[in-house]
């Protein structure tokens, strides 16, 4: 018996969320109960009320920050005050906080170390900038978690490591995407002991090896392309995730998040795909 949460990131769902009803109906058939939550969905009160009435929680909404290599495109928190309001106002559970994809970080796709990077003064402004976001998330009652995301300035355990270093506010979380982690060249296992009760958040998703090894010998032009044609990102169980070990590792913590579900792209539906990762976390969990 597990004692985390466990829902779903509805990527590869954009279809099935235009009927929120099938869509709740196929969340209970997973034994599913939270989502990260489609901006759209938050000023959407039939939607949500859809959700409320089947036991579906907000779990998360994503937020990604816009930089360059200097830092954020804009260092003022309150231009993220109008999501964070509408976060607070319809009950989400966690604000996961990432910066967003630039096309000079998505050509070195696996490879971070080669990749243009933020300066000392740009990863101060952005550390200082999540620690003013995880302020005002906290004021709004709500949690906060930082997600680092291929393809991005925070990518590699040793980005992060400046990021967290650079955030003065110890209230932020590490939201750890399993698959993200991996192709950033990190051991989940690992940050997991790294980070003890800071990992406050998980995306649970695996690496397929074949489409890594192309992505880091530049076989595949960009991140975004192993993601959407090779499918870089396969069901749990599929890679090269040590899933039992991350499992373990979490109970050993004593996580009582959330354990999100993620798919981006495979040659499989929605449904398909996220039963067969559901299928394997069950199974892990039935055999702790």
């Amino acid at each position: 018996m597990t004692e985390w949460s466990e829902g779903l990131v509805p990527l590869q769902w954009r279809a099935e969320l235009a009927d929120p009803g099938t869509f709740v109906a196929s969340m209970h058939t997973l034994k599913l109960t939270g989502i990260q939550v489609p901006d759209p969905w938050l000023g959407d009160d039939s939607t949500l009320a859809t959700l409320a009435s089947g036991a579906i929680s907000l779990a998360e909404k994503y937020i990604a920050i816009p930089c360059t290599t200097t830092g954020p495109i804009t260092t003022d928190a309150s231009a993220y005050f109008d999501v964070l309001d509408r976060c607070s106002q319809t009950g989400v559970d966690m604000v996961v906080l990432a910066v967003d994809g630039s096309t000079d970080r998505d050509r070195f796709g696996g490879r971070p170390h080669e990749a243009p990077a933020l300066t000392s003064a740009g990863m101060a402004s952005l550390g200082a900038l999540v620690s003013d976001l995880t302020t005002e998330i906290t004021s709004r009652s709500m949690q906060s978690s930082f997600h680092p995301h291929g393809g991005t300035y925070i990518e590699s355990p040793e980005e992060t490591r400046a990021l967290f270093a650079a955030c003065t506010n110890n209230s932020l979380g590490l939201c750890l995407d399993t698959g993200h982690w991996i192709v950033g060249g990190g051991d989940p296992v690992a940050a997991v002991v790294e980070y003890g009760a800071r990992v406050s958040h998980v995306h649970l998703k695996d690496v397929d090896a074949v489409a890594l090894e192309r992505l880091r010998t530049e076989q595949v032009a960009t991140m975004e392309v192993a993601v959407t044609n090779e499918y870089l990102f396969t069901t749990v169980g599929a890679g090269l995730l040590d899933v039992d070990g991350f499992l373990a590792e979490l109970r050993k913590q004593r996580f009582t998040g959330w354990v999100m579900l993620e798919q981006d792209s495979t040659p499989l539906g929605a449904f398909e795909s996220t039963l067969l990762s559901r299928a394997v976390l069950s199974f892990f969990n039935s055999s702790s």
